[in-house]
């Protein structure tokens, strides 16, 4: 004795079950898209069991995209702060305050670095940067009267201040491979908590 026969859907109900309108349907069985058949010569049918099949063909895996940390500039100063006071260095901030009301500055020079450290003998200014982010044009001219007057000028996150450190024999290249042992990390970009 044959089983039930499956259900056979018509074109409105294809149409709600796939949440498109009617005509599209239509358009999908005519070009050969979605399989279906006739029943007589005007009632078009699609089988059930053919639409769920067709429906799970067309599934796309979607990975879930990793919801990456984000990295904020003060975050990265702070470590950078730890990091030279650790190393003995007299540290001062600029730029880290702002003013309430609609006024988004953070009413300094314009150019004028994040962090400035004095230790080891040597002025160092860094401009706090994330991986990649361009200089504005205050702080290039800043950069540069730096590097003119001899005066130590680093961009970056915490690892272009660590490589600065190991350039100047402020740190051992060992040390600054464990620089985990001596400052709190910021996550790097991409890098789960």
């Amino acid at each position: 004795m044959p089983g039930p026969s499956p259900r056979a859907l018509t074109v409105p109900e294809v149409a709600e079950v796939l949440g498109v309108s009617v005509s599209t349907v239509y358009t999908l069985v005519a070009s050969g898209q979605l399989p279906s058949f006739k029943l007589g010569e005007k009632s078009t049918r699609v089988g059930a069991d053919v639409l769920a099949a067709w429906i799970e063909s067309r599934k796309v895996p979607h990975a879930m995209p990793s919801r990456r940390p984000r990295v904020l500039e003060k975050d990265i100063q702070a470590a950078i702060v730890r990091l030279l006071r650790t190393l003995g260095f007299e540290v001062w901030t600029t730029g880290t305050t702002r003013r309430r009301g609609d006024y988004q500055g953070t009413c300094m020079t314009p150019g004028l670095p994040d962090v400035f450290a004095f230790g080891r003998g040597r002025l160092l200014c860094v401009e706090v940067k994330k991986r990649g982010a361009p200089l504005r044009p205050g702080q290039a001219a800043f950069r540069e009267a730096c590097q003119g007057a001899g005066v130590a000028h680093v961009v970056g996150d915490t690892d272009a201040v660590v490589d600065w450190l190991v350039k100047t024999g402020a740190v051992q290249p060992w040390l600054a491979r464990r620089r985990d042992a001596f400052v709190d990390q910021v996550p790097e970009e991409g890098e789960a908590d």
